[in-house]
């Protein structure tokens, strides 16, 4: 007799299972309630996929990782098209988010980031500008372009202002 969760099996225990009976998933012969740590649900119903090293668990392939392995090396949970691989670094315009251990993208045009708050460097190439740990295209209100790369910030009374800190195109109210 197979045990209470497994259809079929090899032998009575609960972990030679060849397929599972109603609300339990089949995570290589261990029948559970949900994938076992490894395992992720599979387009087959009520089976599990082994996930590829380093994914912890994946969902529909087994390459498509929905946590990483944290065991001999940190790694981090990275967007790449549809799905999600595992990455010890995150690449370009990428920032490394502890609290998930992904990698989550930069605020716009920015290519180097501590977060989605404070950009580093900004995309020259598609002529974006950095001002005060951010980007802008244009340069935006009370700022006006210093250099190619930077906008700079007008004098207090300027609302707006151009070629110089001085000179005001519209004023505070």
């Amino acid at each position: 007799n197979c045990s209470s969760a497994c259809a079929q099996c090899l032998d009575s225990t609960t972990t030679n299972c060849q397929a599972c009976t109603t609300n339990f998933t089949l995570s290589g012969t261990i029948c559970d309630s949900a994938c076992l740590t490894g395992y992720g649900p599979s387009p087959t119903p009520n089976v599990c996929l082994a996930c590829t090293y380093p994914c912890l668990t994946c969902y529909q392939t087994a390459t498509n990782c929905t946590a990483c392995n944290l065991t001999n090396t940190t790694y981090y949970l990275f967007p790449t098209g549809t799905t999600y691989s595992c990455v010890t670094s995150c690449p370009i315009a990428f920032y490394i988010n502890l609290t998930a251990m992904a990698c989550k993208a930069c605020s716009g045009g920015c290519l180097d980031c501590k977060n989605n708050n404070y950009c580093y460097l900004c995309n020259q190439t598609a002529n974006y500008l950095w001002y005060p740990n951010a980007c802008a295209k244009p340069c935006p209100t009370q700022y006006y372009q210093h250099n190619p790369t930077n906008c700079s910030r007008c004098n207090y009374e300027c609302y707006k202002c151009s070629y110089g800190p001085d000179n005001c195109s519209a004023c505070q109210t």
